[in-house]
């Protein structure tokens, strides 16, 4: 069962890196339903201004019950600006309590060439050859590779205390349905090593600025996690 669950939570690190925005950002919150063989989970995404009202502040949430009680929840928060259609972070972090109980933090250094990392009680600097993102917004360049109409894209991610490149194929457009409705979407595909027997496909909302409205990944056991949108707000407006 303790597999499962946590299985399931790795609907986290999966969508974090797929939810995308218009040009301008703006303000959202999303829902999703997750689902792992009989377990159920429930997620949430927002982005807002930062208290201090000049960067960004991007929020993920995903709680996993049993029996009506929270199990094991992750919650992951990124502050960052936008520059140039760029997300420069500033401050990453990865709490998860109940089962499986862990935190890490990565803290930019200014200019993003390096970054302070924290895994639990180790510590370390990671040094970037290539800019780097965190775990919550490279989903919006992912956005931008799709809005500049490229099929093969690559970017460099900053998580635990490694940094490595993060590649996605566009597959073709496909008309789906989720609870939150039917959409014309842009299937992508995550592309791994040649020896890696997971597969994670993405189905992104062409129609409303790139939004993911799902996502199944397939694990080397024959286990799959799925994930769908069941409402969302962006810029005020209700998809």
């Amino acid at each position: 069962m303790l597999k499962r669950l946590f299985k399931l939570l790795l609907i986290s690190s999966v969508a974090q890196t797929t939810l995308v925005l218009a040009a301008d950002l703006q303000p959202f919150t999303l829902n999703y339903k997750a689902s792992y063989g009989s377990f159920d989970a429930a997620a949430v995404r927002s982005l807002g201004r930062a208290s201090d009202s000049t960067n960004w502040e991007m929020k993920s949430k995903v709680e996993v019950k049993l029996l009506g009680t929270t199990a094991s929840s992750i919650e992951e928060t990124s502050t960052f600006s936008w520059l140039n259609d760029v997300a420069v972070t500033s401050h990453y972090d990865y709490v998860q309590k109940g089962i499986g109980k862990r935190q890490r933090k990565l803290e930019f250094v200014a200019g993003g060439q390096s970054a302070n990392y924290t895994v639990n009680d180790k510590s370390g600097v990671l040094t970037f050859t290539a800019p780097a993102f965190d775990n919550l917004t490279s989903g919006l360049m992912l956005r931008k590779h799709l809005q500049n109409g490229e099929t093969d894209i690559s970017f460099t991610v900053a998580d635990k205390a490694e940094a490595t490149p993060q590649n996605y194929q566009v597959v073709g457009k496909e008309s789906i349905v989720v609870p939150a409705g039917t959409f014309s979407t842009v299937h992508v595909k995550r592309v791994r090593d040649g020896d890696s027997k997971r597969t994670t496909d993405l189905w992104l909302a062409s129609e409303h600025d790139y939004v993911l409205v799902k996502m199944l990944q397939s694990e080397p056991d024959g286990d799959a996690i799925s994930l769908q949108l069941k409402s969302g707000v962006v810029g005020g407006k209700t998809l």
